[in-house]
């Protein structure tokens, strides 16, 4: 498990092809992005992260190193303080 820090943007991705849709990702003061989901979640259009759009926040998961995907099992806006992010239901 790794903790990021960056800027989420929620906002239209892949227009066009069949993965469109609403995607979160997590650009960081280095100059990296992770497109963000959640364990058993796709990452397009999954709205929990409509909220934190804008946001600069901590992020607690792993990365995918192949894909830039980051899968998210906390987030926070504050100091890491463990925002365990819940499962989406089915």
């Amino acid at each position: 498990m790794i903790t990021l820090f960056g800027i989420i943007e929620y906002s239209m991705q892949n227009i066009g092809t069949k993965s469109e849709g609403h995607s979160a990702l997590l650009k960081c003061n280095d100059g990296k992005e992770y497109t963000l989901y959640r364990t058993n979640c796709m990452p397009v259009d999954d709205t929990f992260f409509a909220p934190y759009h804008g946001k600069k926040v901590y992020v607690t998961g792993s990365v995918e190193e192949q894909t830039e995907h980051f899968c998210v099992t906390s987030i926070s806006s504050d100091e890491p303080s463990e925002t365990i992010i819940q499962k989406k239901e089915k």
